[in-house]
């Protein structure tokens, strides 16, 4: 699973349409009240995974910046755009589950910590 995220400046700006869902997500990010977890439910193809991606990109950014935007130069822009931060994980629910087991969990948890 690839952990890259496309960073531009403008962190929405290839996502076409879900207008509401970029709407919420900015307006967290600038309310400073953001949960500890979210889930991206839906069928596959939708952009899940994108949303999640740039939504934690802008949460993971190190320097101010504007609502729905990202610095692109600072370490942690830097390495999601290379796949590398070590503290952006995700997490699937495997083809054979239902839920996503505790292995998956305490996998991601020591990918972390390494």
């Amino acid at each position: 699973m690839s952990s890259e995220v496309t960073v531009a400046k403008n962190i929405f700006h290839d996502v076409i349409g879900q207008d509401r869902v970029k709407e919420i997500l900015s307006s967290l990010e600038n309310s400073g009240n953001v949960g500890h977890a979210y889930v991206f439910n839906g069928p596959a193809g939708i952009g899940r995974k994108m949303i999640a991606g740039k939504f934690a990109a802008m949460l993971m950014c190190l320097r101010e910046h504007g609502s729905g935007e990202v610095c692109c130069e600072c370490e942690s822009c830097v390495l999601l755009k290379n796949g590398t931060n070590p503290d952006y994980i995700t997490v699937g629910l495997p083809k054979d589950k239902k839920s996503i087991p505790v292995e998956v969990h305490e996998k991601g948890k020591r990918k972390k910590e390494i």
